[in-house]
């Protein structure tokens, strides 16, 4: 009787295991089940944006208390920049409506441009530029990006000087 019992527990416990590594390697080696299982757990992305061209009228510049002492160490004097947008055509999506707002113009990295960039690209208060407003339609990223057509907010040249 003993016996028995023990033979129950090993099939048991190696039925536990093929089964275990059934499921692993159906999303390691890329089988439609694991396929599918890696589909369904994406967060994020892939996101697809609608663009509305406008007018961005940037409305005040002034200096911030972001600098070398403070925010981890940032390499220079920060200035908010703030605007409005203005587009060309009515935005269907409600979330995306944003005339009679105001917005800040911020670096890709998230931090305020410094003065040789705000010069570098004309920045100042009562100036237009042409933009984009890009409105998320799939997905679950950002809902409201600004896409200024000359200003690459990805030009971190004042933080790379300093850095040498």
């Amino acid at each position: 009787m003993c016996k028995r019992s023990n033979h129950f527990k090993y099939i048991f416990l190696l039925f536990l295991i093929v089964l275990f590594n059934q499921g692993c390697t159906d999303v390691i080696s890329g089988t439609d089940r694991g396929e599918k299982m890696r589909t369904q757990r994406i967060v994020g992305g892939p996101c697809e944006y609608k663009s509305y061209r406008g007018i961005a009228t940037i409305t005040s510049v002034r200096e911030t208390k972001e600098g070398s002492e403070s925010r981890g160490g940032h390499p220079y004097q920060g200035h908010e920049v703030r605007f409005f947008f203005f587009p060309d055509e009515k935005v269907k999506e409600s979330y995306g409506n944003v005339e009679g707002k105001e917005y800040t113009l911020k670096l890709t990295n998230s931090r305020n441009p410094g003065a040789k960039f705000l010069k570098k690209y004309g920045i100042e208060a009562g100036r237009n530029f042409e933009c984009y407003l890009k409105v998320i339609t799939r997905g679950t990223c950002t809902p409201v990006l600004f896409d200024f057509s000359t200003i690459d907010l990805g030009d971190y040249f004042e933080f790379k000087e300093i850095r040498k």
